[in-house]
């Protein structure tokens, strides 16, 4: 199991996985300066067997079904 950093965009229903600290830190900072043009983000922590998520779906937005 690893630890991913989530990011979902409400109204899309897609997922944003990040792996590293600096990167989470990083969009929220993107996140906080574009406030009155997003519709609305959850953050949170994931346990992921990396086994089950290959390395390209990394940082990349995926679709919320296709994890279900």
């Amino acid at each position: 199991m690893s630890e991913y950093f989530l990011v979902e965009d409400i109204k899309s229903k897609k997922i944003l996985l990040l792996n590293t600290k600096e990167q989470i830190i990083k969009y929220i900072g993107f996140l906080v300066k574009n406030l009155d043009k997003s519709s609305g983000f959850k953050i949170g922590v994931a346990r992921i067997d990396v086994q089950d998520l290959s390395k390209d779906k990394l940082n990349t937005w995926l679709d919320m079904e296709g994890l279900e």
